[in-house]
């Protein structure tokens, strides 16, 4: 899969500033389509209505493992406009457009004030109603004595989530010069494989992605001692039809080593590189230094037949959680700093039928190898999957 391809799940999130936690302590707000709604750091297909979160120290930590199906839960919205108000580091509003920094000045972290309009069409809301959230959360903590239930300061269950195919963005001249003006905005964006539009002086985004993804959503708190009450008023009461759980799958996704056939430049240079399982963004690499193509090793030939190359190890792993018929997409993609070259973007999806890619038995991993070659560089990721059972996302 080349660079130019539209889609949140291939250039998610950038920085694992929110990476790995789902909602973040200070989330944008979409309150525009109601009261209490927000907007999710990333696109994801993940983090559905009946996902349960404990917070601990100002950290949402998801604690459910069983999600109630969507099946007959959803409403169609012909259209949603909201404005996304910003009063955060740059790098939260950079994060949730997916734009790949390709200058390595780019200053995340500076803090701005920000107007984004976000509009969607062809959306549809899953929602659960107060009792069944209630419901949910009692079942969950069925087992968990004061003391346990304690371990957190506030539950968050998320109550309703929009899913989106096609999402606009439109943007004043002050946001596009807070990201480094004309020029540098538009470089972002064609390589993070956008197409942007000027109209006067505003600019509009389009993102259609490969299949629709949770955008919005709202949730609802409880303080320990209100879910102690919620378990003594559902006490004894199992979970009705409607609220059949579903397990879902936890698997953790390793990244071996990289594969540099071209680095991009002439000597070594630094290299950015980033991963998405399934819309979840993580960081790999931060300006590595000492990136090069030597001609060290003999690792075959790459994407186009080059002959040289030098391999890293990169031993990242990553969790994310499958429901039974979900697939599992992985993506890869980074940047080289010399000459600010986006290194191509890559992914593979796996399927249930293919148990998601997983490693052969006898613990065994089966190593998965993508790449590609823009001219400039080329690389392979290698890396490998497998089967868990232990929550931690």
């Amino acid at each position: 899969m080349l660079l130019g391809m539209k889609s949140w799940l291939l250039l998610a999130l950038i920085s694992a500033l929110f990476a790995g936690c789902t909602t973040p302590k200070e989330p944008l707000r979409a309150e525009d389509i109601g009261p209490g709604w927000k907007i999710f750091a990333t696109p994801r297909d993940f983090d559905s209505p009946g996902t349960i979160f404990g917070v601990k120290e100002g950290k949402p930590e998801l604690i459910s493992n069983h999600v109630p199906s969507l099946s007959g839960r959803e409403e169609r919205i012909p259209e949603t406009r909201t404005w996304i108000r910003t009063r955060n580091q740059l790098r939260v509003l950079w994060d949730l457009l997916g734009m790949v920094p390709v200058s390595a000045g780019f200053k995340g972290d500076t803090f701005t004030e920000q107007v984004v309009m976000c509009k969607t069409s062809g959306a549809k809301r899953y929602s659960l109603t107060s009792p069944q959230v209630k419901h949910l959360l009692a079942h969950h903590v069925r087992s968990n004595n004061t003391q346990q239930i304690h371990e957190y300061s506030e539950y968050l269950v998320i109550a309703e989530a929009t899913r989106v195919r096609e999402v606009e963005y439109s943007f004043q001249e002050s946001t596009i010069n807070a990201f480094g003006g004309d020029v540098t905005f538009n470089s972002q964006a064609n390589a993070s494989g956008k197409k942007v539009t000027d109209t006067g002086k505003q600019k509009k985004m389009v993102d259609t992605f490969e299949k629709p993804l949770f955008l919005f959503y709202s949730d609802q708190a409880f303080t320990p001692e209100q879910v102690i009450q919620i378990k003594e008023e559902f006490k004894n009461k199992p979970l009705p039809p409607e609220l059949k759980l579903t397990p879902l799958k936890t698997v953790e996704v390793r990244f071996e080593y990289l594969d540099v056939y071209r680095d991009g430049s002439k000597g070594a240079d630094k290299w950015s590189t980033w991963c998405s399982i399934n819309g979840a963004g993580y960081s790999i690499w931060d300006q590595k230094p000492g990136i090069w193509d030597g001609a060290s090793e003999n690792l075959g030939p790459g994407p186009r037949g080059e002959k040289h190359a030098k391999r890293f190890k990169l031993n990242k792993t990553f969790t994310a959680q499958l429901s039974p018929d979900q697939d599992l997409s992985i993506r890869f993609w980074g940047v080289a700093h010399k000459e600010n070259n986006a290194v191509p973007n890559v992914g593979e999806t796996f399927t249930k039928e293919e148990n998601h890619g997983i490693s052969a038995a006898g613990g065994k991993r089966r190593i998965h190898k993508m790449g590609d070659s823009n001219g400039k560089t080329s690389y392979y990721v290698h890396f490998s999957i497998k089967e868990i059972g232990e929550v931690n996302r």
